[in-house]
């Protein structure tokens, strides 16, 4: 989406992290309205990508990345000595979801986490202290890693599954929600130096609908491992040189091992409407698998999360889950033959599919915890549950953030828990009864937008997934300021006093004190997830909003024009010419019934003229304006298969396709440099490209980066000089480019 964009030479690229996925549990909204949210944010990234087909292409990002490494990958370190590399500038404090975890069974002080986006994490401290976290690169296109298990005889081998997917594809509300993925996977990788380096054992780069979900060990023969896939059961017998499919069953969630009888395995099937979801029992060490249904529900459309008790392993504990609602929490005394329903209270609070975690402590069964929204703890054994845990947007330190994701403890000491959060790692010495976040250094923050001040670099503020809206203030240490999924915002060029700041579907609340609050409702839109919301370079009075018309207000908010309704749905992007106020080009999204359409106004959206001719049928993700020439501008697209940057130099009457050099993936961003218009800056789904000679060729900027780098908004900061990139699923970086990139000075 295009945020006010500054058109200058930039002499320094910065990047901030982001992605979608998004529960405004945390919000001050009305709380009728949180079930869907996290259905919506999943469904917006993977629509936007998929249109118009059901799903991504399984081989799409495979394909794409196989062209950027034979095109572009070598390039960065050819042209190290045109820019500089990229250097992190946090939010060291805000984290990120977080999916996966592992403690080193040796050395208790090495914690590996898994991030829903930013790859793998790893902690020599326990989480604990400044700067705790180190991100591990694999070599390897790695967004999420959803499963990480350490041999148990020797800890420098270990195997990380990726890929984060909660579903095939489903309707929800009348919503056609395709493929409920937050990143793409690529099979299962392995290690034998500790994490140093990284072989693929479960290939699936072509296949990345997929997602791996738990990786088990046998800890009696550490060359047999098991993997719970979305694909079904996979399990090898020779430390990974070839895996065999045992199970065919869609959406295994969960999966443990007898801790006595490695023949006895257990696995939650079924996600999200799945067919044939369930508890499954392996009586044979996960070659065959056999669902249960003594004392079980038949059928659940949720997620089910499975563990079985240390101390007697004839007690096994399940958490059903429908897709929003908890079914029950059940309880086997003879090794999972039959069941018994223990509680059917709510614990997972409108998202059976989305929560993950049932720990038993290992020498009291009567002492539960179960993960939902929120952290739920039994004394009895199951029968009854009290909520232990709530947030506190300014206490993230002490009050473990919403949306649970697993419970461990130290495999040396049980009285310490480690818990898995929306914002990532939360610690506790004392068996629940406080809490501490490991957050410093875990920079996985999930950037939607983000705005910068004209006159003074220490002032940003940026929408996050999940964590609302945030306030840079020169460290990086960001400040939380408004709730929601935090989306568009932007902040007045002429005085950065005002400023302004949305959660999702266009909610626009506005600030007089440079962004330290924001207590004014701007707009109350009805606009997609993440909607544009732009201010007028010429004329900071003047700004549009997109939702199902175009709004457009000419005194900083106060009233408000509607246009249209332009197009059969939600405005999807704007770009507003940065010498006339009234002059903007914006798009709207296309659906299974009306094409993408884009449009042409020279009256401040009263009048529009239909300039769609020539453009692709996908979801149009940003437009850049020349300031030079108006009827200059470049225009972004999403999805695969066609073209994603377009140039027009006449007002849009034509469209040049610039992106023939390109690897096809999704592009979400573009700055155009005015005064010489032939530098353009793009960010997409493999980081950021650049071309100074109208796209007759590109080259790519990411020396510093990893490969699996989303970049989805671009913005040129006057006051140093830079360029920030709001990007999936990293950090802020910065310095990028120098002036002599170019070759201009």
């Amino acid at each position: 989406m295009m945020k006010t964009k500054f058109y200058f030479l930039p002499v320094a690229f910065f990047c901030l992290a982001i992605i979608l996925f998004a529960c405004n549990s945390k919000s001050e909204n009305n709380e009728n309205n949180e079930a869907n949210e996290a259905y919506d944010a999943l469904g917006f990234l993977s629509t936007i990508n998929a249109f118009p087909n059901n799903d991504i292409p399984a081989d799409a990002y495979g394909k794409a990345y196989d062209y950027y490494k034979a095109h572009f990958k070598n390039n960065n370190a050819k042209n190290a000595t045109s820019f500089l590399p990229w250097n992190s500038m946090g939010p060291n404090n805000v984290g990120g979801r977080t999916v996966s975890i592992a403690i080193d069974p040796v050395d208790t002080n090495v914690v590996w986490l898994g991030s829903a986006s930013g790859g793998l994490w790893k902690s020599v401290t326990g989480g604990l202290g400044a700067n705790a976290w180190q991100s591990v690169e694999t070599g390897f296109p790695v967004l999420g890693v959803s499963a990480i298990a350490i041999n148990p005889q020797n800890h420098n081998e270990m195997y990380i599954g990726t890929g984060e997917t909660y579903s095939y594809g489903t309707a929800v509300n009348g919503l056609l929600i395709r493929t409920t993925r937050g990143s793409h996977g690529i099979g299962i990788l392995k290690s034998t130096d500790g994490g140093i380096t990284w072989t693929h054992t479960l290939n699936w780069l072509y296949q990345q609908q997929r997602g791996v979900w738990k990786v088990v060990y046998n800890y009696q023969n550490p060359s047999t491992v098991i993997a719970a896939t979305t694909d079904g059961i996979y399990k090898t017998t020779d430390a990974g040189v070839t895996w065999l499919q045992t199970d065919t069953n869609k959406m295994v969630m969960d999966m443990v091992m007898d801790p006595v009888d490695t023949n006895i395995m257990y696995a939650g099937v079924g996600n999200l409407g799945t067919a044939n979801g369930g508890l499954y029992r392996s009586s044979n060490g996960g070659d065959t698998w056999t669902k249960i249904t003594n004392g079980l529900p038949a059928n659940n459309t949720g997620r089910i999360t499975v563990s079985v008790y240390a101390g007697n392993p004839n007690y096994v504990y399940a958490n059903i889950a429908n897709d929003l609602n908890s079914v029950g929490f059940y309880v086997s005394t003879d090794k999972g033959l039959s069941w018994t329903v223990l509680n059917s209270d709510d614990i997972s609070s409108y998202q059976g599919w989305y929560s993950k975690g049932v720990y038993i402590d290992p020498a009291d069964n009567n002492n539960i915890f179960v993960c939902g929204v929120y952290l739920w703890q039994s004394i009895d054994g199951g029968n009854q549950f009290t909520q232990i845990t709530d947030y506190d947007p300014y206490d993230v330190e002490n009050k473990p953030w919403p949306d649970m994701h697993d419970l461990i403890s130290n495999p040396l000491d049980a009285q310490k828990l480690y818990l898995l959060t929306d914002a990532g790692l939360y610690r506790s010495d004392n068996s629940g009864g406080s809490w501490k976040s490991c957050l410093d250094g875990y920079v996985v923050a999930q950037f939607y937008l983000g705005s910068l001040s004209a006159s003074n670099n220490n002032i940003a503020i940026g929408g996050l997934q999940d964590r609302g809206t945030q306030r840079y203030n020169g460290t990086n240490n960001w400040d939380w300021v408004l709730g929601g999924d935090g989306t568009c915002n932007a902040i007045d060029r002429n005085n950065d006093a005002y400023q302004y700041a949305s959660y999702q579907n266009l909610n626009v609340q506005s600030s007089d004190d440079q962004g330290f609050t924001f207590p004014y409702t701007a707009l109350a839109g009805n606009g997609a997830f993440v909607s544009p919301f732009e201010l007028a370079i010429s004329n900071q009075d003047v700004m549009y909003g997109g939702s199902n018309v175009l709004y457009q207000s000419i005194d900083k908010g106060v009233t408000w024009n509607a246009y249209g309704p332009y197009g059969a749905t939600k405005i999807m992007c704007i770009g507003v010419s940065p010498t006339n106020e009234l002059k903007l080009y914006f798009a709207s999204a296309p659906d299974d019934a009306s094409p993408m359409q884009f449009f042409l106004s020279t009256d401040g959206g009263a009048t529009v003229t239909d300039i769609s001719a020539g453009l692709p049928n996908r979801y149009p993700r940003d437009v850049a304006v020349n300031a030079n020439n108006d009827n200059e501008a470049v225009a972004v697209f999403s999805g695969f298969g066609t073209g994603h940057v377009f140039q027009t130099i006449d007002g849009g009457q034509t469209w040049n396709n610039i992106s023939t050099t390109l690897p096809d993936v999704p592009v979400h961003s573009v700055l155009y440099y005015s005064s010489l218009y032939t530098v353009i800056i793009i960010g997409t789904d493999l980081g950021v490209f650049y071309s100074n000679d109208n796209g007759l060729t590109w080259n790519h900027a990411g020396t510093g980066l990893p490969d699996a780098i989303m970049v989805f908004d671009l913005e040129y900061s006057i006051a140093d000089q830079t360029v920030v990139a709001f990007t999936w699923p990293w950090r802020l970086q910065n310095t990028l480019f120098s002036i002599l990139s170019f070759g201009y000075k």
